[in-house]
């Protein structure tokens, strides 16, 4: 917190105002990195398709992708290494 704080200027008291914990804002900070492509996935759910087969297998292979790139790969990682110390997968679970 001292190295955001020295960062972007302020105090770690402005920055708990935002996060009540570090594992809050790393979870926010990785969910940006990965925003993008979780709403792309969503976009593959059509309303208007009448065939259920269809619109279910085009958003399980648009998820399926946006699962597997490399940043989303990396970010699993890093939530799975870090929850061994912390509440960080409890709160990404939670959130997510």
């Amino acid at each position: 917190m001292c190295e955001i704080r020295d960062r972007v200027g302020g105090s770690k008291a402005t920055l708990y105002s935002y996060f009540s914990s570090k594992e809050e804002l790393f979870f926010e900070v990785i969910f940006s990195a990965i925003e993008t492509d979780f709403e792309a996935s969503h976009a593959y759910l059509d309303p208007a398709t009448t065939d259920m087969v269809e619109a279910l297998t085009t958003f399980g292979v648009g998820l399926l992708r946006s699962l597997y790139t490399p940043p989303a790969m990396a970010v699993r990682r890093l939530i799975f290494a870090e929850s061994r110390r912390s509440d960080l997968g409890r709160i990404c679970y939670e959130r997510a």
